[in-house]
């Protein structure tokens, strides 16, 4: 086959922290790997930070163009005439949620030839803010922007809601991929009597992801359990830091709940080493990328009753918890806690074939590249 001339665009990507940040990495750096050309075009600052990165970067063989923005933070638009030239470069543009970026490029269609994909990433329905303005945009402007995109990949069934019915035919779903650690747990045979057992949280400090609620659940799960533990890790995008940690002070849980800030991947991947749970709290997820990261790595997840969790523990792979009731959801804690290590040992096992089996990166993005040439079957849902 020969190689693809291919652009990503979306709001950030690395060194930007976040799960769609790290897909368009990964999907770019992984399509670069099968010998493609290609190319990555985001906006010149985190969404977290004042400075401004590198304008160009080559890494790993893939270009990253960073542009300045304009416009409010939920609906940056990136200069018009940058975007169209590099448009008109290439095979394949796709673009990376919805928003200012897929916009200028269905309204400007005409002016380049190239084949237009997006992947949704949950939609924009994150919060409750701005709910006018974001239905307004979903039943007024998505339909026009849809037109002339070849195939939307939603990364979950949630994400059908976003498409309009007469788009269906061009509609398929296609997940995330997923870095899978090694074996790690998988197999280890661990006894809590004589260790503590390590609950991570693994993401950004957001107010969707309720870290505080895991607090609430951690004081009730001590009693219970006194040897249980909680590593908070992930940037602190809206200042929640310091009253969180005011919290577990009051608590008294210094002892218990860790504050990790934000850390390597190297460093990451040690925590997810010596884990033995996953914890969230989220109200939202787009795709729950780092749940799956640590389900690959071998860790017990135990999650918030949202729609995209919940298919994540199907089959014996992991527990929802009633975070809205913390005394429950330590309890729930506490019974798995209590299971034996072979028990334990097979819930890792399912829940990491589940990622392998699903998620790999390489899968995923034979799947994109077959739609990209129109080698897949018509799209359907």
């Amino acid at each position: 086959m020969k190689p693809l001339n291919i652009l990503h665009v979306g709001n950030h990507t690395l060194p930007c922290i976040g799960g769609v940040e790290r897909v368009i990495w990964e999907s770019a750096r992984e399509q670069a790997r099968k010998g493609h050309c290609v190319s990555i075009m985001v906006f010149s600052s985190c969404t977290s930070k004042n400075g401004n990165l590198p304008s160009l970067e080559e890494k790993e063989d893939v270009t990253i163009h960073r542009v300045p923005g304009k416009g409010p933070s939920f609906y940056r638009i990136p200069p018009i005439g940058v975007l169209l030239h590099h448009a008109r470069e290439k095979d394949v543009i796709h673009v990376h949620g919805f928003g200012a970026w897929l916009d200028i490029l269905a309204l400007f269609k005409f002016s380049y030839a190239g084949k237009l994909f997006l992947t949704t990433h949950g939609g924009f329905y994150h919060t409750p803010a701005r709910a006018l303005v974001k239905s307004i945009y979903r039943f007024l402007i998505i339909p026009f922007s849809l037109f002339p995109v070849r195939t939307i990949f939603c990364v979950g069934e949630g994400d059908k809601q976003f498409v309009p019915s007469y788009f269906k035919s061009k509609t398929v779903v296609i997940p995330n991929g997923i870095v899978v650690s090694g074996e790690k747990h998988v197999g280890r045979e661990k006894t809590f009597k004589k260790k503590p057992f390590h609950l991570l949280f693994l993401g950004r400090l957001s107010s969707n992801k309720h870290v505080e609620v895991l607090i609430d659940v951690i004081q009730d799960l001590h009693s219970l359990e006194p040897r249980a533990r909680l590593h908070i890790t992930g940037e602190d995008w809206e200042g929640l830091r310091s009253s969180l940690e005011e919290k577990v002070t009051k608590l008294g849980l210094l002892n218990t709940i860790i504050f990790h800030g934000k850390i390597s991947d190297a460093e990451t991947g040690k925590l997810l080493n010596e884990s033995d749970a996953f914890v969230s709290a989220s109200s939202y997820e787009g795709f729950g990328m780092t749940a799956l990261e640590a389900m690959g790595a071998g860790c017990i997840p135990f999650l918030s009753p949202i729609p995209t969790f919940k298919e994540f523990v199907q089959k014996d792979r992991g527990f929802i918890l009633d975070v809205e009731t913390p005394s429950s959801a330590a309890r729930e804690i506490a019974r798995v806690l209590n299971f034996s290590p072979a028990k334990k040992n097979a819930i890792r096992a399912r829940a990491r074939a589940y990622v392998v089996d699903h998620f790999s990166w390489e899968s995923v993005i034979e799947k994109q590249v077959n739609y990209y040439t129109g080698k897949a079957p018509a799209a359907r849902v």
